[in-house]
């Protein structure tokens, strides 16, 4: 087996993981394989799949959220997965950045179209 190329992703990585599995599928596709020869892609394919959720959770572990405070800089809010998705992290016991807290919304003068912006 040759080491791979300018074009081949690094053994390892999601990218190569996802060519593979992108393999096995075209493979499944496909009616030259047997049925034991399909099984066994299959299951090849599926630790391919575990192998690229492993990796994109880590990813999402170590996304921030970028907020404005409210001197006009930038802080960082650190997020975590939860079971719907992306959620704020809870405060690490360290961390000296406080999350930033967004002004109550002043009420309109009635006839005052006030700002729409839902945010």
């Amino acid at each position: 087996m040759s080491p791979p190329g300018p074009t081949e992703p690094k053994p390892g990585t999601f990218e190569a993981h996802l060519a593979a599995l992108e393999r096995v599928v075209s493979d499944l596709e496909g009616d030259a394989l047997s049925l034991e020869s399909s099984i066994a892609r299959y299951q090849e394919g599926v630790g391919h799949l575990a192998a690229c959720r492993r990796i994109l959770d880590a990813a999402e572990q170590r996304l921030v959220e970028l907020v404005a405070t409210p001197d006009g800089g930038v802080a960082e809010k650190p997020l975590a997965v939860g079971p719907d998705g992306l959620v704020d992290a809870p405060p690490s016991a360290g961390s000296a950045a406080a999350k930033p807290k967004r002004a109550a919304k002043k009420p309109s003068a009635p006839g005052d179209p006030g700002d729409d912006l839902p945010f």
